[in-house]
């Protein structure tokens, strides 16, 4: 197989990667232009306006993590975007796991965890021509911590934030972008069926949970409740099922899982 060969562009400071590749897909005018930036990769040590799931904003400061978005054309196998973040969450795990010697764990559905602590994000973006009846390619923007900022906790909100190793230099920030890139890419480039080390790595089955809807996926005026379960499976379209309190199995395609130390129910 004839692999692609990836245009890199790599900054000291940038507002957000994800924004920066969704800048490059917004001057294209044709599906053709949109195919020219397929697997291109916008690397920073540092963002200024880094952007998470849900209108958050992602703390990003220099020195001690890495940012990355690269950008793929879609597919008919590869469109889903829920299967991508599958794909690259398990890139990811396998990248710090090599470059570090760790066993990674995920939290549906784009969270990265090390010894119970989040080391990384994952957050993708459609984007389609104003014509267009489909996604024609997703962003996915990844923001890894690998040493342990004292304000990463505060300004991200996250009580459980954590980091790889205590300190990171420039050259080990740059060989972990490289490796996740790598593995990511072998995924999609063979067309692997990464669902089962999905499932595997998960850190909820049989753990107590409180679900949070997403607004969007509501009516307008609708403010949706959160509640709790169980983490019951996950399913091979990547969906989570949860057990609610009166044992009935609800099926999740998203929303966000805070995770409980004990059982609920």
């Amino acid at each position: 197989m004839q692999k692609k060969e990836a245009a890199v562009s790599v900054y000291e400071t940038i507002d957000s990667t994800n924004t920066e590749a969704l800048r490059r897909l917004t001057a294209c005018t044709s599906y053709e232009q949109i195919k020219k930036h397929d697997r291109e990769i916008f690397v920073a040590a540092m963002q200024t306006k880094g952007r998470g799931r849900t209108g958050r904003t992602f703390y990003s400061p220099d020195s001690t993590g890495i940012y990355f978005s690269f950008i793929t054309v879609s597919s008919e196998r590869q469109s889903r975007q829920e299967l991508l973040t599958v794909r690259s969450a398990v890139g990811v795990c396998r990248a710090i796991d090599k470059c570090f010697g760790t066993d990674c764990k995920i939290k549906w559905v784009n969270d990265i965890y090390l010894n119970s602590r989040k080391v990384c994000g994952i957050l993708a973006e459609g984007f389609s021509l104003p014509d267009a009846e489909c996604i024609q390619a997703t962003v996915v923007g990844i923001g890894i911590n690998i040493s342990m900022d004292s304000s990463y906790a505060k300004e991200n909100n996250l009580s459980n934030a954590g980091g790889i190793v205590d300190a990171a230099d420039r050259d080990m920030r740059l060989t972990l972008a490289a490796k996740c890139i790598e593995e990511i890419f072998c995924i999609l480039d063979s067309d692997e069926n990464v669902m089962d080390e999905y499932k595997s790595r998960s850190m909820l089955m049989g753990k107590a949970v409180t679900v949070s809807p997403i607004a969007s996926a509501y009516a307008a005026g609708c403010t949706p409740q959160s509640y709790e379960a169980v983490a019951v499976r996950i399913e091979d379209d990547a969906s989570l099922t949860v057990r609610l309190p009166n044992g009935r199995l609800k099926s999740l395609s998203s929303g966000e899982v805070t995770l409980h130390n004990t059982l609920l129910f």
